[in-house]
């Protein structure tokens, strides 16, 4: 019995637990995880995703970290990639308000957050939730390991957008 294997079994879990199958090995070492690869430079149309706090990690400052996605719908080879973008907010830092480093992370969230508004038509906001699932296009920068976004404006898919559900909570961060 593997080890842990009668701990899993005292807990209800059955002997498949850590059941794994490959049927070729040649195919296994020969993938290529596409959708991880991160979209170079470029204009793109994208769906912003749930903001939601990155849970256990902090930056080197030591202050929470709120992250989002901008999910690509542009059909082709980029499509389903995702650019991930952080915000800082009060409401996760509330003993760092006085901190100066804080306090320009805000600034920087603030702007995101407004460029975001600007590409989906938002002159005010109230909650986080009213961005979710919201469509536009986005000229990003691949520097280094992160995108920078550069310019934001409405969508332009050239077809329908397809129905979103966004969700709303009574919390803002800012």
């Amino acid at each position: 019995m593997p080890l842990g294997q009668d701990v899993a079994q005292d807990m209800g879990i059955p002997n498949s637990y850590n059941s794994f199958q490959i049927d070729n090995v040649d195919e296994a070492m020969s993938y290529e995880p596409g959708s991880f690869t991160k979209p170079p430079t470029g204009t793109y149309n994208v769906q912003i995703g749930p903001f939601q706090l990155i849970d256990k990690k902090t930056d080197t400052s030591g202050h929470w970290m709120k992250g989002y996605a901008l999910n690509i719908v542009d059909p082709g080879e980029h499509e389903g990639k995702v650019i991930d973008q952080i915000i800082w907010s009060p409401e996760d830092n509330p003993d760092s308000l006085d901190d100066p480093k804080f306090k320009t992370k805000l600034g920087i969230a603030k702007k995101r957050i407004a460029q975001l508004m600007k590409g989906v038509g938002l002159t005010t906001l109230s909650n986080l939730g009213q961005l979710e699932g919201k469509f536009l296009q986005v000229d990003v920068v691949l520097d280094g390991k992160n995108h920078d976004v550069k310019d934001v404006r409405a969508a332009n898919l050239g077809q329908s957008l397809p129905e979103t559900e966004a969700v709303v909570s009574d919390q803002i961060p800012f």
